[in-house]
């Protein structure tokens, strides 16, 4: 049979910006909102691409320990494949204030693949498998998060440049 091995490729596309406000008599939080995203753009033959992401962290400048933006008790499933072009919310976490310089994404090694095959067309499922469950990418330029603000974080996860056949 046909097997698939998913190469994790992505890129990380950051979106600054804050929205703070003052009140007189409180004291201004030391973290912000950070709203995590998945996008993706279509591939043909592909009709579903669900991956698991167990866990994702950010990397603060300077070497600071990692910041958990998805925890592994609550991991996030995500069909790539019906993103076509479209942004979904992956996660909405309350990070430390500070500027962000990697990303670091842990998945299920089990990706569900399933893809459209013969004439007429017919979705066929896929043994898919990942070459490696752990990505790290670079923020750049890096992200900053405002104390109070709100910041947004895009991975786009490059479907046609992560699967590779081996027949």
């Amino acid at each position: 049979g046909l097997t698939m091995v998913i190469v994790a490729a992505l890129a990380v596309l950051s979106c600054g910006g804050s929205s703070t406000t003052s009140q007189t008599g409180t004291t201004p939080t030391a973290s912000g909102q950070l709203a995590l995203m998945g996008t993706d753009a279509p591939v043909c033959g592909v009709a579903s691409f669900s991956v698991t992401i167990t866990s994702a962290t950010l990397t603060p400048q300077g070497g600071a320990g990692p910041v958990s933006v998805i925890d592994s008790s609550n991991p996030v499933t995500v069909d790539f494949a019906s993103l076509m072009g479209f942004n979904t919310l992956l996660n909405l976490a309350s990070v430390p204030a500070g500027t962000y310089s990697q990303i670091s994404f842990t998945f299920m090694p089990d990706p569900q693949l399933t893809v459209l095959e013969g004439t007429p067309p017919t979705p066929t499922s896929i043994n898919a498998t990942m070459s490696q469950t752990t990505v790290t990418a670079n923020i750049n330029p890096a992200l900053t998060v405002s104390s109070g603000g709100s910041s947004g974080l895009t991975l786009d996860f490059r479907l046609f440049y992560s699967i590779q056949t081996n027949s």
